[in-house]
């Protein structure tokens, strides 16, 4: 079912919870930066569910440094464009989930999780690597930082929160990032909720995510 849009979701100690959750299911497990593969993360709390997408910078828009210039930055911005095309990308078995914020952002891993941490969703969580994140995606103003950049692995990650009217609401979802991002050929696939965990291989054959 599409996925519907919705005004952006009061910070509450639950969708805090959730995103710390999710921050260490995530960043202590995966995200081994590997070509061709994407991953992905669901964590389900209550009735909010909040997912992760990562995907190596090169697969999606052919190159992994900062944009250097008009023609690469286009294409950045191209790329985050079909990211927050959210009903595209997830089709999901029910339609009692809403969108209630997007967020797509180009960086490293490290410098990424400080930066999500800073954003409306997480402002207060308090983590220590925000301000060192927060510092690293300005650095690139500076010339040697912009050098070394182009010898990153930087990805580009989208994050998600989705509101469902009733906690068992979502069962499963396809992920359809491949028909938008052809050089991804697989996703590994985690979730993570009150009654359990799983993970799966998606491809583009089996792009179906069961969440129970």
């Amino acid at each position: 079912m599409p996925l519907t849009n919705k005004a952006p979701l009061k910070q509450n100690s639950l969708v805090i919870g959730l995103l710390v959750s999710l921050s260490t299911f995530t960043y202590g497990s995966t995200n081994a930066h590997i070509h061709g593969q994407a991953d992905f993360t669901v964590a389900m709390e209550a009735n909010l569910v909040h997912m992760q997408l990562t995907l190596p910078a090169g697969d999606a828009i052919g190159f992994e440094h900062n944009p250097t210039n008009q023609q690469e930055q286009q294409k950045l911005n191209d790329a985050k464009a079909k990211l927050q095309e959210v009903s595209t990308l997830f089709v999901l078995n029910t339609q009692q989930c809403e969108i209630v914020e997007s967020i797509v952002e180009f960086g490293t891993d490290n410098a990424l999780k400080g930066s999500f941490e800073s954003n409306s969703m997480l402002q207060d969580v308090g983590r220590d690597e925000h301000e060192h994140g927060h510092q690293h995606n300005h650095d690139h103003t500076d010339k040697h930082a912009s050098t070394e950049s182009k010898h990153q692995h930087n990805n580009i990650i989208a994050q998600y929160m989705l509101e469902c009217s009733s906690a068992d609401a979502l069962k499963n979802m396809s992920v359809n990032l491949f028909d938008i991002f052809p050089a991804i050929s697989t996703i590994n696939a985690q979730w993570i909720a009150p009654h359990g965990q799983g993970g799966q291989t998606l491809s583009a054959n089996t792009r179906q995510l069961n969440l129970q």
